[in-house]
């Protein structure tokens, strides 16, 4: 009995190992979701991730973008809202804000989180993207 408890939790620390190395690194590729503040609406939210950081954009009733850099932690889930191109009090109350990306329930989920301090769109952010399929 003592030897199949120790196999059994043996492989379910192999199948955490595993699943936590299967997201280690920066995600690749284009995500699109939505992100929420409490109960107001949700804002469709992409990501576009280019190796080093990427680009954000927020759908209506924000419609802006702003690029990203990566925080440089090793897990590559922590990165950092730069100036927005295009303005628009929302984008603009991001800059220097870090976001939080982490794998949702499966690889091709993301959860984000990041705070914004501007006057719109003030408080805690959280949604899930999913990894948008490559055109053919």
């Amino acid at each position: 009995m003592y030897t199949r408890n120790v196999g059994t939790l043996g492989l379910a620390a192999l199948l955490c190992l595993l699943s936590a190395t299967a997201f280690a690194g920066q995600p690749d590729g284009v995500w699109k979701g939505s992100v929420q503040r409490g109960k107001a609406s949700p804002v469709p939210m992409d990501i576009r991730f280019d190796g080093k950081g990427g680009n954000v954009h927020f759908g209506s009733p924000y419609r802006c973008a702003v690029p990203l850099e990566s925080g440089g932690d090793d897990a590559g889930s922590t990165y950092i809202f730069g100036t927005s191109g295009n303005g628009g009090g929302f984008c603009d109350g991001l800059a220097d804000a870090k976001l939080q990306v982490k794998q949702g329930s499966d690889a091709k989920v993301l959860v984000v989180t990041f705070e914004s301090v501007g006057l719109t769109g003030r408080g805690s952010w959280s949604g899930t993207l999913r990894q948008d399929k490559p055109s053919p």
